[in-house]
């Protein structure tokens, strides 16, 4: 009866789309006054949570989760959030929310409590979630959940930087966690550029930027920072299958969208030591990229 009932209300079309069965899903679960009609289970729809656990990341674990999420149904972002809240419970949930200098600091002035962020829906309807904890930088600031969260976050709007060694991200580093991309590949993974930093192989703008920070008692703290120039992230996916070769990255698929799990510890050692070797490996041009100045 369940799977006469599904084939009525799912075209063959729709069967092989993961999206559009969750969509349809919400809405068989309010037919009939509520009754639901079909699970989860049903429909063997694989949670989030079970491919992070099979990527070997465990609930303590300190994870970064950079996504390009836009498009889809706000029940799937919902879905997802809340899998990787749950799932993440005894850990810590960290989306970087910043990335757009023009549209997060308009007159150079920026409100974390209402500056949207540049990283994608996923990220900014994480950063309204409550307990979460906004760092205060600027241009690079991070939406942070868990325990200690506060303590994480702290200063982040002192650095010139917002990947220098005294930011968030040496803090990330210091907890060994993972970096989970989500469509997207390791052009978005912002550790890669702190790493970059670290070992003085970023360009950084040579002009100081100022900026307004709009505090908790609404007073306005001046800050001058720092901007990465030179798209040096192009380069970044050139490292992937030494990355994965060595057993510091792992890739999977969940409902259709490509996902990238990066062990941060051992990649950022990984990286270090090559740019100790050579110091412009990711600004060099390669075939078929081209690297504009800023």
């Amino acid at each position: 009866m369940r799977e006469c009932f599904f084939s009525f209300f799912f075209p063959p079309c729709l069967k092989n789309s993961s999206v559009a069965v969750i969509i349809c899903f919400r809405k068989l679960c309010r037919v009939g006054g509520g009754k639901q009609l079909i699970t989860r289970e049903d429909l063997k729809i694989m949670k989030f949570s079970e491919l992070l656990s099979k990527c070997g990341v465990k609930p303590t674990d300190t994870v970064t989760v950079s996504s390009v999420l836009n498009s889809e149904a706000e029940a799937v972002l919902d879905d997802l959030l809340e899998d990787l809240t749950g799932f993440l419970a005894p850990g810590m949930l960290i989306m970087p929310v910043g990335k757009n200098p023009d549209t997060q600091v308009p007159n150079g002035i920026f409100d974390p409590r209402n500056s949207v962020s540049g990283e994608g829906m996923l990220s900014e309807k994480f950063r309204k979630m409550p307990d979460v904890v906004r760092s205060l930088h600027p241009t690079g600031s991070l939406a942070v959940r868990g325990k200690n969260a506060e303590e994480l976050a702290a200063g982040h709007e002192m650095c010139i930087s917002c990947y220098s060694a005294a930011s968030p991200w040496w803090r990330i580093f210091q907890r060994s966690g993972k970096y989970v991309l989500i469509d997207c590949g390791l052009e978005a993974a912002a550790i890669i550029a702190a790493a970059e930093e670290w070992a003085g192989a970023a360009a950084l703008s040579k002009r100081f930027l100022h900026r307004r920070i709009v505090l908790e008692n609404g007073k306005r703290r001046r800050v001058k920072i720092k901007v990465h120039t030179g798209r040096h992230f192009f380069n970044y996916p050139r490292i992937e299958d030494e990355l994965q070769r060595s057993g510091f990255l792992s890739k999977g698929t969940w409902e259709q969208h490509r996902v990238i799990v990066l062990d941060i510890a051992e990649s950022v050692n990984f990286i270090l030591q090559r740019l100790a070797r050579k110091k412009r490996f990711f600004a060099a041009r390669r075939k078929g990229v081209y690297l504009k100045k800023s």
